[in-house]
């Protein structure tokens, strides 16, 4: 799957369940959809409640199956914002459909303010200032300096990344600043455990976060 740069289409290739997911913001939604969609299809096709998603997703999954596709995979694009807030229930959903893996699509990282679209050397802005990496069975977290620390997950263990974003948060409140989250989220990692890290972040009260995917070498 690539994104056109200037049309800013998705091209689907195969395996690809996209949804747009829209947020609250009227002028991310195409012209004649209403403010209160969420979501839609990849070709925004307006999808109003949780049931019409899962009805989708659930039908775009089976046909992806039947022309050979072993494990359909969710696509979710949206600004920032939106991909934080308001994918959560998509990605539960997808679970329930046995879609068991996520990929995100947002602006890079040049597009969150604060942070150049070049590191300049000596700048405490030219990187997110918390980054989470999740893989398949594992998760490091990090200051965005290259120093990257890994977490053993077991029950109440992400409440340890919880506790550092807020310490992270009212530092940065101090200085007149704000954390930015980068999390990385590794093409195969299940969509349940990229759920539950959105939850920690949501509890963090973390409010800027961008989401990528990387593959897992």
């Amino acid at each position: 799957m690539r994104e056109d740069e200037h049309s800013g289409e998705i091209r689907s290739s195969f395996g690809n369940i996209v949804i747009n997911v829209y947020g609250k913001k009227e002028d991310r939604r195409p012209e004649g959809i209403d403010s209160s969609i969420r979501w839609g299809s990849g070709s925004h096709e307006p999808l109003h409640s949780p049931e019409e998603l899962k009805k989708h997703i659930k039908k775009q999954a089976e046909q992806l199956r039947a022309k050979g596709c072993k494990e359909p995979f969710l696509y979710l694009r949206g600004d920032r914002k939106a991909l934080f807030t308001d994918s959560r229930e998509v990605i539960q959903v997808a679970a329930e459909c046995n879609v068991k893996r996520v990929r995100f699509s947002g602006p890079p990282v040049a597009a969150v303010p604060g942070i150049p679209e070049r590191p300049q050397s000596g700048t405490v802005s030219s990187m997110p200032s918390a980054s989470i990496f999740l893989l398949p069975h594992a998760l490091f977290y990090g200051n965005g300096n290259g120093r990257f620390y890994p977490l053993v997950e077991e029950k109440g263990s992400l409440g340890v990344i919880v506790e550092w974003l807020k310490n992270k948060k009212r530092s940065a409140g101090r200085a007149g600043g704000r954390v930015v989250v980068q999390l990385m989220v590794a093409g195969d990692v299940p969509n349940q455990r990229a759920a539950a890290v959105m939850d920690v972040l949501m509890r963090a009260g973390m409010d800027s976060v961008v989401l990528k995917t990387f593959k897992d070498s």
